[in-house]
């Protein structure tokens, strides 16, 4: 057994391990299991659910976080403990997706695109304080947000340089990508992303991209052309400043990575060789 989210079902779990009478697995997709926290960020909601009792973190079988970041950081919520660090496996391969940017053609706007939902651990005050910058400097920047089906649509009346669109249909991101045609993709995430599947949708989408070095973004985007990283991820100023630069050299600046040595090693193989071995044996 994998258990994956425990929200809502951790009264439960004990006895039905038990009768099950099967290892289980715990896959850390968020901190909640060790921290209590999904985001582990002040600018988020905190579970109501504390962390999992220790015995339950020590019984499993394997403990599985799906980055190294992730790994690192709840090994130092229970430091006494093996956290696998294995990435899950996403259709078409985003890190091999080559780059297809909209050609940035002089005395056009640098269009901006904004996968994540305007909220505070995705960056909102940064996104519209950023934006509010520019704007008074009358610099050719268009910002064009999405919201997701379920997250809140802000009031941006004022911000004439932000628009909001209201994309129904997630497999509708190409074709939204392909008319608008976006010369860059934006996440100036405030919270640290165990994985980041918006950056996935921004590779996928062959996108340049910039973004805040949180989480497990240094380590998905390492090595990648057009990709810049921004550190401290909550310093508004190093997000304008970068805005600035790429419009000035044409998206032309050389990559900002942010190294990764620190970091647990990924488990190479490990769900197509070690987790799907049952099937097989």
């Amino acid at each position: 057994m994998d258990v994956v989210h425990t929200d809502g079902l951790r009264e439960h779990l004990p006895g039905l391990l038990k009768d099950l009478g099967v290892p289980y697995d715990l896959t850390m997709v968020d901190y909640h299991m060790v921290a209590g926290s999904p985001h582990l960020s002040q600018a988020t909601e905190v579970s109501a659910n504390p962390p999992l009792p220790k015995d339950f973190l020590t019984e499993a079988a394997r403990r599985i976080a799906i980055s190294q970041h992730t790994a690192m950081t709840c090994a130092e919520y229970a430091p006494d403990l093996e956290f696998i660090a294995a990435r899950p496996a996403e259709p078409h391969d985003p890190r091999g997706f080559d780059l297809r940017p909209a050609p940035a053609k002089k005395g056009e706007a640098m269009r901006v695109l904004l996968l994540s939902p305007l909220v505070p651990h995705k960056g909102s005050e940064i996104v519209v304080e950023v934006a509010a910058r520019l704007r008074r400097d009358g610099l050719p920047i268009e910002f064009h947000a999405i919201s997701w089906p379920g997250n809140p649509m802000p009031d941006l009346a004022a911000q004439q340089n932000l628009r909001l669109h209201d994309l129904r249909d997630p497999s509708l991101l190409n074709r939204f990508v392909c008319l608008y045609r976006p010369h860059l993709a934006w996440l100036p995430l405030i919270a640290p992303e165990t994985h980041s599947f918006v950056a996935s949708d921004a590779m996928l989408q062959g996108l340049p991209i910039l973004a805040s070095a949180v989480g497990a973004l240094p380590e998905r985007l390492l090595g990648r052309n057009s990709t810049w990283l921004v550190d401290p991820a909550e310093d508004v100023d190093a997000h304008e400043t970068w805005l600035r630069r790429l419009l000035a050299e044409g998206l032309a600046s050389a990559p900002n990575q942010v190294v990764t040595d620190h970091l647990p090693a990924l488990k190479k193989g490990f769900y197509p060789d070690i987790y799907l071995r049952p099937l097989f044996d």
